[in-house]
């Protein structure tokens, strides 16, 4: 399936990440995740043009920045990891009404004859499938950190899970990818997560 979706979810990651501690924790959260998008979008302009994954982002977190500076709640503060995941978790679903949200980054590792194939259609969507349920799993996790907020909870419900819950969609949606585009690859369908792990 190739790294380049992987590389779209980053400003995901690093609003994930960010340092929350402080005054306008989930402003500054969501500046830097912008950040992080603008470089996406910089790098992904020399390839291809942006992605709706790219647009959403902008949006998103521009927005969550926009109502942490207005609101000050302690409470949008805490719930901030959460409201992004959702947010991905519905712009994968909806992207299904149309094209995908895996499709632009699998155009780039098939045949013009293969992008045309039904099948190619049926992996995009089964593949957003996939990411689509992980990301509801993903906010679950993180509600459920916001809402116990113990070290504990925060530790496992905010990193252990949803970290786990990322692995296994990169396993389940690269397999599902490869039963249609890479049948004999011998990595059994993990070699694009030692693909992203290498750089």
């Amino acid at each position: 399936m190739g790294s380049k979706f992987y590389v779209g979810l980053v400003p995901w990651l690093v609003f994930a990440v960010a340092n929350r501690s402080g005054a306008q924790g989930l402003a500054l959260s969501a500046a830097l995740a912008l950040l992080a998008t603008l470089a996406v979008v910089v790098v992904s302009l020399q390839e291809r043009r942006p992605t709706l994954l790219n647009g959403a982002a902008i949006v998103l977190f521009g927005t969550l920045g926009a109502a942490a500076l207005v609101l000050d709640l302690a409470a949008l503060d805490r719930l901030g990891r959460p409201l992004a995941a959702a947010g991905l978790a519905a712009i994968a679903w909806a992207s299904l009404l149309a094209v995908p949200l895996v499709e632009p980054y699998t155009r780039d590792v098939v045949t013009p004859a293969e992008s045309a194939a039904r099948r190619f259609t049926q992996a995009n969507r089964a593949v957003t499938s996939i990411w689509a349920w992980a990301f509801v799993d993903v906010t679950a996790s993180l509600l459920l950190g916001a809402v116990i907020a113990t070290p504990l909870a925060a530790t496992v419900l905010n990193w252990l899970v949803p970290g786990a819950l990322v692995l296994r969609a990169v396993a389940r949606s690269t397999a599902r990818w490869r039963e249609d585009f890479d049948p004999d690859d011998p990595a059994g369908g993990l070699s694009d997560l030692g693909d992203l792990l290498r750089g």
